[in-house]
């Protein structure tokens, strides 16, 4: 009877080892998918921002705007009484 606990512990070691590792494989798999999907989704979203340290773009491409209002055309009207 003394080999009992000797038995169980061998028993179920080599199957706890297994599962431990098993699971830490799958959730590195999960995790490598995930940090692939945050990568692309960083990608997809930043493309229109330019790299730190590139110049804007020259007023010639700059899309044009109108000339500001001068203040005369900016004071709302008011009615005469």
């Amino acid at each position: 009877m003394s080999d009992a606990p000797e038995r169980l512990r061998t028993a179920v070691l080599a199957p706890a080892q297994e599962a431990f590792t098993g699971s830490l494989h799958v959730v590195t798999g999960i995790g490598a998918v995930l940090l692939a999907a945050v990568a692309l989704l960083i990608v997809t979203k930043l493309r229109h921002v330019p790299p730190v340290g590139q110049e804007a773009p020259a007023a010639e491409d700059a899309p044009e705007t109108a000339p500001e209002a001068s203040a005369d055309e900016r004071r709302p009207e008011v009615a005469k009484v």
